[in-house]
């Protein structure tokens, strides 16, 4: 699974919210999947800048 950048997903989801284009089209400017963009501009709107940043999860001891 590819990571994006915390700065370029912003860039992505303020574009979308902006009105510049919806999902579909900036899949097309950019290498990243509709969904992918659906699933960050949800998780902005919930959470704000937190809810884009790289989330790293570590195995606890099973």
């Amino acid at each position: 699974m590819k990571k994006y950048q915390t700065d370029f997903k912003l860039t992505v989801v303020k574009r979308f919210m902006a009105g510049e284009g919806g999902a579909k089209l900036l899949a097309r400017q950019w290498p990243v999947p509709e969904e992918k963009i659906r699933t960050w501009v949800s998780h902005y709107r919930l959470h704000g800048i937190d809810g884009l940043a790289i989330q790293i999860l570590h195995a606890l001891n099973a």
